[in-house]
């Protein structure tokens, strides 16, 4: 059974949208309805294989290195939690702010958002910080 961590960043009247109306989560995570002007799919979302990257995080935890925001986005301590049900839970939203933070703490542990792979989580969160987008994610 393969679990997905899946982000979409999103300007903050979206993620409003979504704290308001659950089936908002339809659109964002899949593509069901009329998407945002300001989304696009293939640009603001991503997906990570959640164990693969879990155990990336234990082994480096392991070796000494401080994970505390991967952590955070992996689900240990989210953002706001959202009505919107995913198969592992409901989703959740990180406002801008939260955003920027996050950025800035995966800069300053083992990940660097210059490198260009698409599962850069802190390329992701710096991309978000710099447009000044929430994130809206989850584990499917």
């Amino acid at each position: 059974m393969s679990m997905w961590l899946e982000l979409v960043k999103v300007e903050e009247s979206v993620a409003q949208a979504l704290r308001k109306d659950p089936s908002v989560g339809e659109v964002l995570f899949f593509g069901k309805g009329e998407t945002p002007p300001s989304l696009d799919p293939e640009r603001d979302a991503v997906g990570l294989d959640y164990r693969t990257y879990s155990a990336l995080v234990d082994g480096l935890e392991e070796a000494g290195e401080d994970c505390t925001w991967t952590r955070r986005v992996l689900g240990d301590d989210y953002g706001e939690a959202v009505e919107f049900e995913l198969t592992y839970g409901n989703a959740w939203v990180f406002t801008p702010d939260e955003v920027r933070a996050i950025a800035a703490g995966l800069a300053s542990e083992a990940w660097d958002p210059e490198e260009d792979y698409e599962e850069n989580l802190a390329r992701f969160f710096a991309r978000a910080a710099e447009e000044g987008k929430a994130v809206v994610g989850g584990v499917n």
